[in-house]
């Protein structure tokens, strides 16, 4: 999959989190192999680290507009 981060920021929390354990599965496949000093392992890590970044800003957004809700009611 090659989405820019642009693309990913607009996707919901449950496609973020589809493409997340997609990428942990290819990096288990290629551990498994005993393939940590290939590139792709390095990338592929890289990666699920951005997307699980973008899930940890959207879900403490979630959670502020909550906050906010609360305080107003």
């Amino acid at each position: 999959m090659s989405l820019k981060t642009k693309q990913l920021k607009r996707l919901s929390v449950k496609e973020l989190t589809e493409i997340a354990d997609s990428y942990a599965l290819k990096l288990m496949s290629l551990e498994q192999q005993g393939k940590r000093d290939d590139p792709r392992f390095k990338q592929l890590a890289l990666e699920l680290y951005h997307v699980s970044e973008l899930i940890d800003v959207k879900v403490i957004k979630y959670h502020r507009g909550l906050m906010n809700k609360n305080k107003n009611s």
